[in-house]
């Protein structure tokens, strides 16, 4: 739609220059230029905002390698 093509509410070439400059974080772009569509602009300012981090990953992959582990595999099912 629109926000793909550049188009509607999203012709303004500031709007890009913004976007592209490496200093707008998104979620406060969205909140600046997205405001005529309350719908696009409430998600993406919740989806872009999210501070992305790796160290629930992390924690679920040591309990996967733990069941791994070469004691675990021994097991047999009595001294489990």
């Amino acid at each position: 739609g629109e926000f793909c093509n550049h188009t509607g509410g999203y012709e303004k070439e500031y709007m890009w220059i913004a976007a592209c400059d490496g200093k707008t974080p998104p979620h406060l772009w969205h909140s600046y230029f997205s405001g005529h569509t309350k719908v696009l602009q409430k998600l993406a300012c919740r989806v872009c905002s999210k501070v992305l981090g790796i160290g629930s990953a992390e924690r679920s992959w040591k309990k996967f390698k733990g069941n791994l582990s070469a004691e675990r595999s021994k097991l047999s099912p009595k001294k489990a």
